[in-house]
């Protein structure tokens, strides 16, 4: 392979002449250590390579449950997580940010598959609501975090010689925390960063400058858990202005689940059938088999009125319905006043949700 800068559409006929005489062309990519490069490093073929082999494996994966059939909505995101993301992810410092605009929601559509896979979800299902519910990062913060996090582990896994620090020194100056970067990077004299990689090798009792080692760990520790928090922020804010899923934005909080506001769909990801789960989605998005769902997506194939005679969206379903009155008892002792937003966003309201779609199964 050839290096070429040039951007014009015309390809040049370079041949490698072998000494037997025999002429090779020169092959348009190479595969190093996992990578697959380009001419004009581009890394198109790269994301196509991976593209491919993703939709492959979360293939698979998802034959292992449907909307309404199948493994948990658990295992199928530690499925997802252990299989599906580490090959969009390999090495994603080095191509990510050279990669198009195209390329990036291309990866994007692959993640966004597998969040339907794990909750049961229809495909109009907004994507940002999946993401909250699911507890999983978009693609775009998540690579973000990842190229912040190569350059910290650079301290100790690069020999000062080596002139990969000549880039990083450029990216540690464009960081957000430039400030803890330069601390960490002063924590050990500049020769000794190589010396260090190798004393982490010996036993506690072996190593020679324990105080050096313990705050730069510190050090880079702060610096870590400040880089998460800081994409994780830039994921809340782009979740806040997004205008999609107006419906589950009524009755939930403007911000993602935190340790204050734990998220209440993780404990039926565990705990209930791959059935039951959609069912809660379905109802906390709007986007399910009920007749609004239906007759806004022009869907004729069952009637768009509830057997009462009323449209049929979730707040009818749930609250209204005179067909489902006697069961109602139940979603009462969660809520006495059937609020939406004590019934679909808190586990007590959720589980009074699931007791009541058991005695009128012909719901949903």
């Amino acid at each position: 392979m050839h290096v070429d800068n040039q951007r014009t559409s015309k390809k040049r006929q370079l041949r490698l002449v072998l000494p037997s005489g025999e002429r090779r062309q020169a092959s348009p990519t190479l595969k190093l250590l996992g990578v697959t490069l380009d001419s004009q490093w581009k890394f198109s073929k790269h994301v196509e390579a991976i593209a491919i082999k993703g939709k492959m494996v979360l293939g698979i994966i998802r034959r292992l449950g449907g909307i309404t059939w199948g493994v948990t909505g658990a295992s199928m995101r530690n499925l997802y997580q252990g299989c599906v993301r580490p090959i969009l992810e390999y090495a994603s410092p080095v191509w990510y940010p050279k990669i198009t605009k195209q390329e990036r929601e291309q990866l994007q559509r692959i993640q966004n598959t597998g969040l339907r896979a794990i909750l049961g979800g229809y495909h109009q299902t907004p994507i940002d609501c999946l993401h909250r519910d699911t507890d999983i990062m978009p693609l775009e913060q998540r690579y973000d975090t990842l190229q912040d996090n190569y350059i910290v582990r650079l301290h100790r896994n690069v020999d000062p010689e080596n002139p990969v620090n000549a880039e990083s020194t450029w990216w540690r100056k464009h960081m957000e925390h430039n400030e803890l970067v330069q601390r960490l990077y002063e924590v050990l004299p500049k020769e000794e960063i190589f010396q260090d990689r190798i004393r982490r090798r010996k036993p506690p009792w072996k190593k020679e400058d324990m105080e050096s080692e313990s705050k730069a760990w510190k050090v880079k520790s702060e610096l870590k858990k400040k880089i998460y928090q800081r994409h994780h922020t830039i994921w809340e804010t782009q979740y806040r202005t997004s205008a999609k899923g107006e419906f589950y934005r009524s009755y939930t909080l403007p911000r993602l689940y935190n340790a204050d506001h734990k998220n209440p769909l993780r404990y039926f990801l565990n705990e209930c059938s791959k059935n039951e789960l959609s069912k809660l989605v379905q109802l906390r998005t709007a986007k399910g088999a009920f007749g609004m769902f239906f007759k806004r997506f022009k869907i004729n194939n069952r009637p768009h009125q509830c057997e009462c005679g009323e449209e049929e969206d979730v707040k009818h379903l749930l609250c209204e319905c005179p067909v489902t009155e006697n069961h109602r008892q139940i979603l009462r002792d969660a809520s006495a006043t059937l609020d939406i937003k004590v019934l679909l966003d808190s586990k007590k309201g959720l589980k009074a949700v699931l007791a009541f779609l058991a005695k009128a199964p012909q719901l949903l």
